[in-house]
C-alpha cells in the first residue's frame, strides 16, 4: 500500500452499460448495469475494482462516482464504504463531468493530492502486478508534476473498439519500467488502421491515468470550460447542506463530454505512457470481449466463473 497521505483513487461507476444489457439480462433476468454485475465469481466488476484499488490506497481515499438511479445497487455493493467516498451524480454526462466531480471533491479535501482514475469494467488476471505499475506511476508524477501518466497494454489483436496510444520517444528510463512520450491517441480506429497500429507497436489505452489533481483540473479549465465553469458553483458549496441541490441543478443542463476525446487527445505533450508487461488485461464493455477472453483462456463461460472463484 502507498504510504502517502496525498494518494487518492477515483473509480468510474457512473455508466449505464447499455452494450452489455443483453448479457447481464441472461444472467439476472433483467438488464443490470454492468458494473454491478458479477460476470465471474461472486463479486461484481465494481467490487473487484474496489478490492484491487484497496491493495494500494486507503479505503477513505477511494472515491466512487455513481448515478443516482443506481442507488439500490450502490446501497447493496458499497455499504461498507465510508459515505463521503460515494459521489452521486444525478445524470450520466459521460466521463468528463464524471471525472471532474470527484476531482473537485478530492481537491477540496487535499490540495496536494495525486489521483489515479480507474474504470470499473476491467478484467485483469495479474492484479498485483498491474497495481505495482500504478504505484510506479504515482511515484513518477510526484517528481514530474506537469505530466499525466497513462497505462498502456501491448495489444493481443487489432481491436477496433479500444482507444490506442501511439508511443513517442523514450522520456525516462527507470529501473522497473520505461516511460514514453505520447505521440497521438487513436479512438476506435478502422480495422485497417488498428492492424497498422498493432504492427507499429502502439498500445491499448486502459484509461487508468495518474496525475496531480491540480494538473487534471488545469486541463479541464483550459479545454472543457463549458463543463469546468458551471462547476464553480459546486465548488462553493462542497461539504455543505446545499451541495446535493446544487449538483442536481448544474447537471440538469450540463453537456455530455468524453474525457478522452475532449482532453487526452488534445494534450499529447502533457502525457506520458507506461507500457505494462506480463499482465492479461481486457475491457469488458461488451459481450464479445467476455466470450473472447474465456476462449483465449481455454474455458467455457461456466468454467470461467469457477476458475475465477478459485483464483480469488
Amino acid at each position: 500500500m502507498l504510504d502517502s497521505e496525498h494518494s487518492w483513487g477515483i473509480i468510474l461507476a457512473g455508466g449505464e452499460g447499455h452494450r452489455l444489457e443483453r448479457y447481464t439480462k441472461s444472467i439476472y433476468g433483467f438488464a443490470r448495469p454492468k458494473q454491478y454485475a458479477a460476470i465471474i465469481g461472486n463479486s461484481s466488476m465494481l467490487q473487484q475494482t474496489l478490492d484491487r484499488v484497496k491493495w494500494l490506497l486507503r479505503q477513505n481515499h477511494i472515491l466512487t462516482i455513481v448515478n443516482s438511479d443506481h442507488r439500490q445497487y450502490v446501497q447493496e455493493q458499497l455499504r461498507d464504504q465510508p459515505p463521503e467516498t460515494v459521489i452521486i451524480q444525478p445524470f450520466c454526462r459521460d466521463t468528463g463531468p464524471g471525472i471532474l466531480l470527484p476531482l473537485l471533491q478530492i481537491h477540496n479535501r487535499d490540495h496536494d493530492a495525486v489521483a489515479a482514475i480507474f474504470p470499473s469494467d476491467h478484467f485483469i488476471l495479474e492484479e498485483h502486478k498491474f497495481m505495482a505499475y500504478v504505484a510506479q506511476a504515482f511515484t513518477f508524477v510526484r517528481s514530474h508534476p506537469n505530466y499525466l501518466a497513462v497505462l498502456g497494454i501491448t495489444p493481443e489483436y487489432p481491436d477496433t473498439e479500444y482507444g490506442w496510444i501511439e508511443k513517442g520517444d523514450i522520456l525516462f528510463r527507470l529501473p522497473q519500467m520505461v516511460i514514453h512520450r505520447v505521440r497521438r491517441f487513436w479512438e476506435k480506429p478502422s480495422a485497417q488502421t488498428a492492424a497498422r497500429l498493432q504492427n507499429s507497436g502502439c498500445l491499448w489505452n486502459t484509461l487508468v491515468i495518474v496525475g496531480l489533481v491540480m494538473t487534471f483540473l488545469e486541463q479541464f479549465q483550459n479545454l472543457l470550460p463549458e463543463v469546468y465553469e458551471p462547476f464553480a458553483k459546486i465548488r462553493e458549496v462542497l461539504g455543505s447542506p446545499q451541495e446535493a441541490a446544487t449538483v442536481q441543478s448544474i447537471f440538469t443542463t450540463l453537456p455530455s463530454r468524453n474525457f478522452s476525446k475532449s482532453i487526452l487527445e488534445k494534450i499529447p505533450d502533457r502525457l506520458c505512457v507506461i507500457p505494462i508487461e506480463g499482465v492479461y488485461w481486457s475491457d469488458w464493455g461488451d459481450e464479445h470481449r467476455i466470450k473472447l477472453d474465456a476462449e483465449r483462456l481455454g474455458l467455457t463461460l461456466s468454467s470461467f466463473r469457477t476458475f475465477m472463484k478459485l483464483k480469488a
